[in-house]
């Protein structure tokens, strides 16, 4: 946390691990710490964590704007797919998206079989430790992204709404999750995420600002 305010110098932050290495106690201290770094209007720290699926559905980071939350184990359970952990998410009642992480991995990756628009709103299309996963022959595309149904260019192709990020997975900050946000509180940045109010830069303090006439990126609306 200190890394990302001092260094990296970020509005907001959601740390993960993968829920399938986590104890129950490691994902509440993860909670508490998230409390305590917690600032609104300085450092909007939301709960996160990364909820492991085996391919082809793949890790997806699951973030939460509030307590309770749910760690969701990929490899045991109802949650061992994507359909079961969205119902999950469901039948509990919790506020969630849940981001895939490596789409174009051919091990951690997906390949968009499935969609629930109440939680799949958002796709990271790149990652500075890694690379792009965004199309065939992209910029920067990382050279083990063979999964090519895991491509963010499929879920347009198969009609998913989904709107992009980027993060820095290990890459030292140098990847951003951007958001349009009336404040910097958690409400606020997790409301402008699953509105896909957000986009992906590689650089620091890059303005997109992408609109059809009076409706933001991310709205879907009939003319």
């Amino acid at each position: 946390y200190r890394y990302g305010t001092d260094i990296c110098r970020y509005d907001f932050l959601a740390l993960s691990d993968h829920s399938e290495y986590t104890t129950d106690y490691f994902w509440w201290l993860q909670q508490k710490l998230a409390d305590l770094y917690h600032v609104p209007g300085f450092l909007s720290v939301l709960y996160n964590s990364e909820w492991s699926l085996r391919f082809p559905d793949g890790h997806h980071n699951t973030v939460f704007p509030s307590r309770p939350t749910v760690k969701l184990h990929g490899w045991l359970g109802a949650a061992k797919d994507l359909p079961g952990g969205w119902k999950i998410l469901e039948t509990l009642g919790l506020k969630a998206v849940t981001i895939p992480h490596t789409g174009g991995d051919p091990g951690m990756g997906t390949t968009w079989a499935t969609q629930d628009e109440r939680y799949r709103r958002l796709c990271e299309i790149f990652q500075s430790g890694r690379g792009s996963y965004e199309h065939e022959d992209c910029p920067r595309m990382f050279p083990t992204a063979t999964n090519r149904k895991g491509f963010y260019w499929r879920a347009l192709e198969k009609g998913y709404h989904v709107g992009v990020i980027a993060s820095s997975d290990q890459g030292y900050g140098a990847a951003y999750a951007c958001v349009y946000a009336p404040e910097n509180t958690r409400e606020a940045i997790w409301q402008a995420l699953w509105d896909r109010r957000t986009y992906g830069s590689t650089t620091y303090g890059l303005v997109l600002d992408v609109r059809s006439g009076d409706r933001w990126m991310g709205e879907q609306w009939e003319s």
